[in-house]
C-alpha cells in the first residue's frame, strides 16, 4: 500500500482514490465514509472539539461500521498529509480523499511472505540530526519485555532516516519485520489519527521531533469471524430447496432397493440392520409425507426470497 497526495480541491464527498474492494461493497463503504465524515467532523462545531478529537471519533465509528457488516479486524487510517506501509488482505484496501483528508481502510492478511532482497536505498542513514524521541503510547512498557527491544529497535533507526513520512515507513517496517517476525504496520506523519484492530499486540506509539510514528502487529487468519464473512449465505440458503430433494431422491431408491418385496435376501451386515430398522409395513406412506414435507418447505422458501427481494428493490 503506497501514500496518496491530497492536493486535489477539498469536498465533503469521498472521493475514491483506489480500491480493490469487492463490486458490490464499494459504493455502501464510501457512502459510510461520507456520511460520517458529515456527521462527525464537518457538522460538529469547532470550539466545541479539536480536529484530532473529531477524526479519531470519525475512525472509530467508520470501523465499528467496517466490523458489523463486514467482518472484524479492519483498521482505519486518517490524516492530510501521512506515510503508511502496511500489508493487507486481498480485496480489503480502500482509500479516499474527503476535503483536505486521506482515509484508508485495510484489514490484514494471515501470512506474509518476506522478500530479503528488499534492500534500504543509498542515503537513508546520512541524517544525523539530534531531534526529541518521546513515546507516547504506551505509557509503560515493562522490562525485558518484547515490546522494550521493538522500542530499542525503533528508537536506534528512526533518527537515521530521512524525515518523509513514506520512505520512513517503508523503511522501518523492513527492521522490525527482519528482527520481530511478521506482519507489520507502520504509519508516519505530523498529523493522522489511527483506529486499529482491537487484537492487534506490540502497539507503540512514539514522536521524534515533529513526525509522530505508528507500529504495531496484526495478522488475520480464516477464522475468528474471517472465513464466517465470506461466505455467501444467499446463495447456501437457495441451494438448500435442491439440496434436500437429492437427498429424497437418493432415500427413496435406496428404500425401494431394500424394502419392496421380491428383491432378495440382503447379504451386507449394514444392509440387513437398514431393512430392519427403516422398512416398516408403511414405508412408503411416511416417504410421501417426507416428500410432501420437503416440497412444502422448498415452495416457502421460495417465496420468502422473493419477498425479501422486492422488499430490497422498494428499499433502494
Amino acid at each position: 500500500m503506497a501514500a496518496a497526495s491530497t492536493a486535489s480541491k477539498p469536498s465533503s464527498d469521498a472521493r475514491l482514490v483506489k480500491t480493490d474492494l469487492p463490486q458490490k461493497h464499494r459504493k455502501p463503504v464510501q457512502d459510510a465514509v461520507t456520511m460520517l465524515y458529515k456527521q462527525l467532523v464537518k457538522s460538529v462545531d469547532d470550539k466545541k472539539q479539536s480536529r484530532p478529537l473529531k477524526w479519531a471519533v470519525f475512525a472509530k465509528a467508520l470501523k465499528s461500521s467496517l466490523d458489523i457488516s463486514l467482518g472484524p479486524h479492519w483498521h482505519v487510517l486518517l490524516g492530510p498529509s501521512v506515510g503508511f506501509a502496511c500489508k493487507k488482505r486481498k480485496e480489503s484496501v480502500g482509500i479516499w480523499r474527503i476535503d483536505e483528508c486521506m482515509v484508508v481502510i485495510w484489514r490484514s492478511p494471515g501470512i506474509e511472505e518476506v522478500d530479503n532482497s528488499v534492500k534500504d536505498e543509498p542515503g537513508l542513514t546520512v541524517d544525523s540530526k539530534e531531534l526529541a524521541f518521546k513515546v507516547i503510547q504506551p505509557s509503560e512498557i515493562e522490562a525485558g519485555s518484547q515490546l522494550e527491544q521493538i522500542l530499542a529497535a525503533v528508537q536506534d533507526e528512526l533518527p537515521r532516516l530521512p524525515e518523509d513520512g513514506q520512505v520512513l515507513a517503508q523503511a522501518l517496517r523492513r527492521r522490525l519485520t527482519a528482527d520481530f517476525g511478521t506482519v507489520w504496520h507502520v504509519v508516519a506523519g505530523t498529523d493522522f489519527v489511527i483506529e486499529a484492530a482491537e487484537d492487534r499486540r506490540n502497539f507503540l506509539m512514539v514522536s521524534i521531533g515533529k513526525l509522530r510514528v505508528v507500529c504495531f502487529q496484526h495478522e488475520q487468519f480464516m477464522g475468528s469471524g474471517g472465513l464466517l464473512s465470506m461466505i455467501d449465505w444467499n446463495k447456501i440458503l437457495q441451494s438448500i430447496p435442491y439440496f434436500l430433494m437429492i437427498v429424497l431422491c437418493f432415500l427413496y431408491m435406496t428404500l425401494t432397493n431394500l424394502c419392496q418385496e421380491g428383491r432378495g435376501e440382503v447379504k451386507l451386515q449394514i444392509g440387513k440392520r437398514l431393512q430392519a430398522y427403516m422398512c416398516s409395513d408403511d414405508w412408503e406412506n411416511n416417504l410421501g409425507m417426507l416428500g410432501a414435507c420437503v416440497l412444502g418447505s422448498s415452495f416457502c422458501m421460495r417465496k420468502v426470497r422473493l419477498m425479501r427481494d422486492a422488499q430490497n428493490k422498494k428499499a433502494r
